[in-house]
C-alpha cells in the first residue's frame, strides 16, 4: 500500500535538500518576454527628466491666465510650437505669451501649466485662453513617472511589455532571465514500438514553456533500468529540472521510482496526496530536483498545476503563473477522500445570470477528453471531502469564458 504524504509537507521536506541554482543568459529585450528576471533592475534617471505636457495645448505661464473663462477670455502672443517629445528647447515663454505644444513633449521655459486645446481659440498669432488652469495642470513633473532608484524589475518577476519599454527606454538592449532547463523521459516500451504516442509530453513541454522555461527537451526509454538510470545522470548532468513521464505506479513494469532509488538520491518521496496523481515520485538528486509522474494527462496536469508548480515559485523564488479565479454554482455533488486534494476538471457556464460549475466525469487520470471539454478546474481541499450541489465554489479558470 502506497502511503500518501500532503503536498505542503511534500514542499517543506523537499526544498531544503535543493542546492541548485540556475545560470542566468542575457537576452535581447523581445526574446526576454514572459520569461523569469534574474536579476533586480532599478532606474538609472527620474522619468520625465524635465516637466512634460501630458495633453496637447498651449504651454502658459497659469498666473497670466487667472480669471480666464469662455465669457472673459484672455488673449496670449503665441511665440512658437513644440512638437518633437523628448527634446529640450530654447522657447522662453514670458509675460502675456504663450506657446503650442503637444503630448509628451518639455514644456518651454518658464511655463507651470498647459490648457487643453480645446479651452483656447486662436486667431492669427494670438491665443485666447478660455479657462483658467492651475499651477502644473496636464503636466508630468520631473520624476512623476519613475523616479531614479525605483525598482524597474523584480528578480523572479515575470518579464511583460511594459518592462520592455521602461529597458528599452533605459538603453538597455539585453536582460538576465533564468536560463531554466528540463529533461522529459518518457518510459515505455509501446512508445519504443511505436504502438502509442508518448502525447503527455507536450503537454508537459508547453506547461513548463509557459512557465518560463528556456529549453525543453525530451527523450524516450524502454523499461530497463539501466537505461532510465543512465538517462536520469544525463538529465542532472545539464538540465535543472528532470521529469520521468510513466513508470510511477506499484505495477510489475513500472520501474521509474526503482531507477531513482538506485541513484541514492537525497530525499525520495513516492505517493503524494493528490487526485488523480497519487503515485507521483518527489525526489532530488545531487542537489537537482527530480520528479517522476504519471503519464497520464489529467494526472500530469493535476501535477503540474497543484504540485509542480508550487514547487517552481518556492524553490525559484518566483512569483506565481497568473490564476483567474471566479465563483459559481455547482450543477452535481463531488467528493474527494478526507486527507487527499483533489482535482476536478469542470465545465462552466453562465444561465439567467448565473454562472454554473459543471464537473466533467468523464474518466480518470487517462482522460484527455475531460480536460478537452473544460474551461477551468475546482480543487477540493484536504480537509474536506466534497463539496453539495448548489454550493458556490471558487474555480480556476484556463480558458475565456463565452
Amino acid at each position: 500500500m502506497l502511503y500518501l504524504t500532503k503536498i505542503e509537507h511534500v514542499i517543506h521536506k523537499v526544498l531544503p535538500h535543493i542546492s541548485h541554482a540556475p545560470q542566468l543568459i542575457n537576452l535581447k529585450l523581445i526574446e526576454s518576454l514572459n520569461k523569469i528576471a534574474g536579476i533586480d533592475i532599478f532606474s538609472k534617471i527620474d522619468l520625465p527628466p524635465q516637466p512634460k505636457a501630458t495633453m496637447d495645448g498651449y504651454a502658459v505661464r497659469h498666473y497670466d491666465v487667472s480669471g480666464a473663462s469662455r465669457e472673459n477670455p484672455i488673449p496670449l502672443r503665441i511665440i512658437g510650437s513644440i512638437s518633437i517629445p523628448f527634446k529640450s528647447t530654447d522657447i522662453k515663454v514670458k509675460n502675456r505669451e504663450c506657446c503650442f505644444i503637444e503630448t509628451g513633449c518639455f514644456l518651454p521655459q518658464g511655463a507651470d501649466a498647459v490648457v487643453k486645446i480645446e479651452d483656447v481659440m486662436v486667431e492669427g498669432n494670438i491665443a485666447y485662453i478660455m479657462k483658467t488652469p492651475s499651477k502644473y495642470e496636464n503636466v508630468s513633473l520631473i520624476g512623476e513617472e519613475l523616479k531614479k532608484g525605483d525598482m524597474i524589475l523584480r528578480k523572479g518577476m515575470r518579464i511583460k511589455p511594459w518592462h520592455l519599454a521602461a529597458l528599452r527606454l533605459h538603453k538597455i538592449s539585453k536582460v538576465p532571465v533564468l536560463d531554466l532547463k528540463c529533461l522529459i523521459i518518457n518510459t515505455g516500451e509501446e512508445f519504443i514500438k511505436k504502438l502509442h504516442e508518448p502525447f503527455t509530453i507536450e503537454l508537459i513541454k508547453a506547461w513548463l514553456l509557459n512557465y518560463g522555461f528556456l529549453k525543453v527537451d525530451d527523450m524516450i526509454v524502454s523499461d530497463d533500468i539501466g537505461e532510465i538510470k543512465e538517462s536520469i545522470k544525463k538529465g542532472i548532468n545539464y538540465y535543472d529540472l528532470v521529469i520521468l513521464c510513466g513508470g510511477t505506479s506499484l505495477g510489475r513494469r513500472d520501474i521509474t521510482v526503482k531507477a531513482i532509488k538506485e541513484l541514492s538520491p537525497s530525499i525520495l518521496i513516492h505517493g503524494i496526496a493528490i487526485q488523480p496523481g497519487r503515485t507521483t515520485c518527489v525526489s532530488v538528486i545531487k542537489g537537482k530536483l527530480v520528479v517522476a509522474m504519471s503519464g497520464l494527462p489529467a494526472a500530469a496536469y493535476a501535477n503540474l498545476e497543484l504540485l509542480l508548480h508550487e514547487l517552481l515559485n518556492r524553490w525559484l523564488k518566483v512569483e506565481p503563473l497568473l490564476r483567474c479565479k471566479v465563483r459559481g454554482i455547482l450543477t452535481k455533488r463531488v467528493t474527494s477522500k478526507s486527507g487527499i486534494r483533489a482535482f476536478v476538471r469542470v465545465k462552466l457556464h453562465r444561465e439567467n445570470g448565473n454562472l454554473y460549475v459543471e464537473p466533467l466525469l468523464t474518466g480518470g487520470s487517462g482522460s484527455l477528453r475531460s480536460l478537452l471539454l473544460s474551461n477551468g478546474y475546482l480543487v477540493i481541499p484536504e480537509d474536506i471531502e466534497g463539496y453539495d450541489e448548489g454550493e458556490v465554489v471558487e474555480v480556476v479558470i484556463h480558458t475565456p469564458l463565452f
